[in-house]
């Protein structure tokens, strides 16, 4: 029942190198010491049917030793069984080696697997790991709820098994190119899936063994689905702002003033005439210099004073290409300030309304010539009116002779009073136009003539017509 221990092995205390069991289960760690019992006692029954004089080496065991309340120590126990001349266990030679800084580091490396297992599991990208066959070694939860597998779906089988051929052999080709350049490669992959594809940023790189041979291959996946609707829909809205300033011959300009920093769209570029590639940087001047001198001083004024007074900035002016050309411009633009009330950027538009000045001037022309022409005819009128005034009623026909002479004086006897007048006269020989001369002679001048055409008037229906029902 006793325990030699050796006095050059520093684990037990230096004064003990004989001991008995209880002494040595006293040293064990109490959390330990169930199991320490439990070990011995499996040990002795395994080697009861052995033969005498035999030996059989017994399982290792790890466990605590408490030199002092401070001195924790890990131990490797090792032993082999070995019986007397009946066939019983009569002793057991072992070793007890020193194995803390090992258990240390166990625990340092379990730690640390620890922190990355949870690191992985509450990653927002999905990870896996294959191995040289590509075969599936581990996938995190991430991945298998953007591939909508279960995890027991997936361990152990290939893309082939799980995805559709086309891209499962676009997932193997890729594998297949970090494998052979033994390096991390980044890919763009689309996964099929019951609402559209799915697409992703792969970032694959490889496991390396302790000889430094591949053993493995690791992948990080970012569903990048949402960003490249979001990109496409954002694209398609730059190219229908880019047909819409193209069909209005609009381009988008920004400025910082502070920085003196010039921004112009292609379609500006266009607009002015200037080749992007030869004004570099692009500043305030480069544009001031294509201003038509002339116009300079006003443009240069609207801009003062949108910022200044914190509006909206608007105003035309003419534009010299670099070819000699001309066109007119519309500005306008939105200063911005920061909270200091300071203009930090000011953007806008530019448009060609060369097309719109000249029909402006073609219009103003037109009316100018219109007032010329209503000024004259009004002109003439009033001479011909004047020179109608000589006549009774020249307005209506003409005529010298005596007969007409006589009309005409009964046309002013008449034309003055307050009575019926009766014109009798054959059918085509002017009654109507007689009456119109004494209509236009009387007080009721001002007033409509209303004509009626007797003839065509049924005889019964005369008197209706005329005087009402």
């Amino acid at each position: 029942g006793k325990v030699l221990v050796d006095s050059a092995t520093p684990i037990f205390l230096p004064s003990q190198d004989v001991l008995t069991f209880d002494q040595c289960l006293h040293l064990i760690h109490p959390d330990d010491r169930k199991r320490a019992v439990e070990h011995r006692r499996r040990c002795l029954d395994s080697v009861r049917h052995l033969g005498k004089e035999q030996s059989l080496p017994v399982p290792e065991i790890s466990l605590r030793i408490c030199r002092t309340n401070e001195d924790i120590r890990w131990v490797l126990v090792r032993g082999t069984l070995l019986s007397n001349d009946n066939g019983r266990p009569c002793r057991v030679l072992g070793t007890v080696t020193d194995v803390t800084d090992r258990k240390k580091a166990e625990v340092g490396l379990r730690e640390t697997e620890d922190r990355l297992m949870t690191i992985m599991n509450h990653s927002p990208a999905s990870i896996f790991l294959k191995d040289t066959r590509g075969c599936y070694l581990y996938v995190n939860p991430a991945f298998e709820r953007n591939f909508r597998e279960k995890k027991e779906h997936i361990l152990g089988k290939t893309d082939f098994e799980i995805f559709a051929p086309e891209q499962a052999a676009a997932f193997t080709a890729n594998d297949r190119q970090v494998f052979e350049d033994g390096a991390p490669r980044t890919f763009e992959e689309i996964a099929a899936r019951e609402d559209g594809p799915q697409t992703s940023i792969v970032h694959k790189f490889p496991l390396l063994d302790k000889d430094g041979r591949i053993h493995a291959i690791a992948g990080i996946v970012t569903n990048i689905t949402d960003r490249k609707r979001a990109e496409e829909k954002l694209k398609e809205r730059e190219e229908r702002f880019r047909m819409a300033l193209d069909a209005g011959r609009m381009g988008v300009w920004d400025w910082e003033p502070i920085s003196g920093k010039l921004t112009w769209s292609n379609e500006y570029f266009t607009l002015m005439g200037v080749d992007p590639s030869s004004v570099d940087p692009l500043t305030y001047s480069s544009w001031a210099k294509l201003v038509h001198p002339e116009d300079y001083p006003r443009a240069k004024e609207c801009m003062e004073t949108a910022i200044a007074e914190k509006k909206l900035y608007h105003c035309e002016y003419r534009v010299v290409r670099p070819d000699g050309s001309h066109i007119c411009g519309g500005g306008c633009g939105e200063p911005m300030f920061d909270k200091n009330g300071e203009c930090v950027r000011v953007m806008g538009v530019i448009r060609d309304i060369t097309e719109q000045k000249r029909a402006e001037h073609s219009l103003r022309a037109a009316l100018t010539e219109l007032g010329q022409l209503k000024a004259q005819v009004e002109a003439e009128n009033v001479y011909l009116r004047k020179e109608l005034k000589g006549s009774r009623f020249p307005e209506f026909y003409i005529g010298e002779s005596a007969g007409m002479t006589k009309v005409g004086q009964q046309v002013d006897q008449v034309a003055g009073t307050d009575m019926t007048v009766l014109i009798v006269g054959e059918t085509g020989v002017g009654k109507e136009l007689v009456a119109r001369a004494v209509h236009q002679n009387s007080s009721r001048r001002d007033k409509a003539l209303v004509t009626v055409n007797c003839s065509a008037l049924p005889a019964e229906m005369v008197v209706s017509e005329l005087f009402g029902h």
